[in-house]
């Protein structure tokens, strides 16, 4: 097992550069909780929700407190159309957010 506090394990992080996570359900307790554990271990944060915006901006909010980057993005993932325009959306902008 690795420990995530180990020195070393930082140092091979700062060299690899930023992270990245896309959250799907951000707006939602789960989504919101893992959008801000992942922020506080220095991931900029690709946040998807749906109708809930209020929700989302808290997930935002919460996470901005740790000094990443926050993009919200919404899409009803239930919609073939919607789910073309983020896949396309994720494959034209893969690189912007790898380089956060």
């Amino acid at each position: 097992m690795i420990d995530i506090h180990n020195s070393e394990v930082r140092r091979l992080d700062s060299k690899m550069g930023t992270k990245t996570a896309l959250i799907t359900g951000a707006s939602s307790d789960i989504g919101q909780a893992v959008t801000t554990s992942l922020a506080a271990n220095g991931f900029n944060i690709a946040a998807h929700y749906y109708n809930n915006l209020a929700a989302a901006m808290v997930a935002k909010n919460a996470a901005r407190k740790y000094g990443v980057e926050v993009g919200l993005f919404r899409y009803d993932l239930v919609q073939p159309e919607q789910q073309k325009e983020w896949w396309m959306l994720l494959l034209n902008n893969s690189m912007k957010l790898m380089s956060w």
